[in-house]
């Protein structure tokens, strides 16, 4: 289950959705990630983390990477990794998303890069969204966009 968000340009009327958290598919999906961290499409630090612990587990949630350098944001998954708890035995494939928090350390935060520019980018997620008072700039005109004054709406 995730939360949506909807921008829209104050100048060109361009919208924006930002779909935040896990859909229906979380299991397949988790496990296609897995699959591409184990082989190093994500980078030899996910690699090497899930080689030398093989019961940890990675946070696939959507998060937004907002780069306050250009301006660019974009959906990526979250990546941290996570330790599970000394009395916490994982009895499925894969963690479902509420036990990070109860049955998991942090490990390591995964270090995202702004895919325009490379510098490094601010997580955010639904949760704090609004709290970080981000500026969101058009894709189209640069103009700053603004979040529709509707409630987040669920997805799956």
């Amino acid at each position: 289950m995730g939360k949506s968000f909807t921008f829209r340009c104050k100048e060109c009327g361009h919208n924006l959705k930002f779909y935040f958290g896990t859909g229906a598919m979380y299991p397949e999906k988790y496990q296609e990630i897995l699959n591409d961290a184990l082989i190093g499409n994500l980078g030899a630090q996910i690699q090497q983390f899930l080689i030398e612990n093989p019961s940890g587990a990675i946070d696939i949630s959507r998060v937004l990477a907002n780069c306050e350098n250009c301006g660019h944001h974009e959906m990526v998954r979250d990546l941290t990794m996570y330790l599970p708890q000394e009395n916490f035995s994982q009895d499925k494939s894969y963690p479902l998303p509420f036990e990070f928090e109860k049955n998991y350390k942090i490990f390591a935060k995964y270090n995202h890069k702004c895919s325009y520019c490379g510098e490094p980018v601010e997580v955010v997620t639904a949760d704090n969204f609004f709290d970080r008072k981000i500026k969101l700039r058009c894709p189209n005109c640069e103009s700053e966009m603004l979040p529709k004054k509707s409630a987040p709406k669920h997805w799956d």
